[in-house]
């Protein structure tokens, strides 16, 4: 192998030798020891799908569209949609990195609607999240072990139960926060008359 070639002194030119039946170079060979022994310390590079998934899902939630996901990870628009359908067996460690940062980054903050282009991006991601039955955020307990948020039966009273109680909590702290009602009700991934509903029934049992 040629000491220009791009894969000269790594891993893959390691393998190039190995299929060419020669001997491997000095530096290819030490090139796929780094490689070994760099996976032995950080672990495989690829991961099972299902926590970004959720994450694209739980983004689209709250009315943030694809393109607003693609610019926040540097992800393309069409593989964000193959992980949210559940259409990757797994991912590289390096992208489910992107789509974490970015999840914890948009997350807690509602998409822009100045625009009619932002305005319809929401409306659009809305729909999707909506047909697909895909959760917000503050749905998930943990998200990468699939866990939906509970209410220990121990902290449930008799009668309505602490699912009212709170949202009740939440909206007193996102009203404080500045956040209107229908803002509020797609951030907890419930109906405006849903959360007043939940509301009324909070306030009645207090």
């Amino acid at each position: 192998m040629s000491p220009d070639d791009p894969r000269h002194g790594t891993r893959r030119g390691y393998y190039a030798h190995r299929r060419a039946g020669e001997p491997a170079c000095d530096p290819c060979k030490r090139g796929a020891a780094a490689a070994e022994a760099a996976r032995h310390v950080n672990g495989p590079s690829r991961t099972a799908p299902d926590g970004a998934a959720r994450r694209i899902q739980a983004l689209t939630a709250l009315g943030w569209s694809y393109l607003a996901i693609q610019r926040a990870t540097g992800i393309e628009d069409a593989k964000l949609r193959r992980i949210a359908l559940g259409q990757r067996v797994y991912l590289h460690r390096a992208t489910h990195a992107k789509i974490d940062r970015a999840y914890r980054r948009l997350s807690m903050t509602l998409p822009p609607r100045d625009t009619t282009a932002q305005r319809q991006g929401v409306s659009k991601a809305l729909a999707r999240a909506a047909r697909n039955g895909w959760l917000p955020p503050l749905a998930w307990e943990d998200i990468d072990a699939g866990i939906l948020a509970q209410v220990p039966d121990d902290e449930r009273p008799t009668g309505r139960g602490m699912w009212h109680v709170h949202i009740a909590e939440d909206h007193a702290w996102l009203s404080s926060c500045g956040e209107s009602d229908e803002q509020i009700a797609r951030r907890l991934g419930v109906s405006v008359d849903g959360l007043q509903k939940a509301l009324r029934t909070a306030r009645k049992a207090s």
